[in-house]
């Protein structure tokens, strides 16, 4: 079967649809101003000088926002992992018995 320019728009569609619901699910998931929501709001507007504008499509969109999320928040090594862990632990809202209760 053959595949008509408008078959392609159509998957086309679909493809960036996919990276531009993604982006908004990430966006909303984290609080704004937070530094990670502000993370991803950065990585959108800055496109890469070496990226022409006519290429700086949704999914390098997305792929740029996780590569900037991935180097600021994951863990480098052991110690981070540990650290982290640890701070979650800690958390509390204010009543005796925690979060974990």
């Amino acid at each position: 079967m053959e595949e008509t320019t408008a078959d392609v728009l159509v998957e086309q569609k679909k493809f960036y649809g996919s990276f531009e619901t993604a982006i908004g699910i990430l966006q909303s998931m984290l609080v704004y101003p937070s530094k990670a929501r502000n993370d991803i709001d950065i990585a959108l507007r800055q496109r890469p000088a070496d990226v022409p504008q006519e290429q700086w499509t949704l999914n390098r969109q997305f792929q740029a926002v996780m590569e900037k999320l991935r180097a600021s928040y994951t863990p480098r090594n052991e110690t981070d992992t540990t650290t982290l862990r640890r701070k979650l632990q800690e958390l509390s809202d204010g009543v005796e018995v925690g979060f974990h209760e």
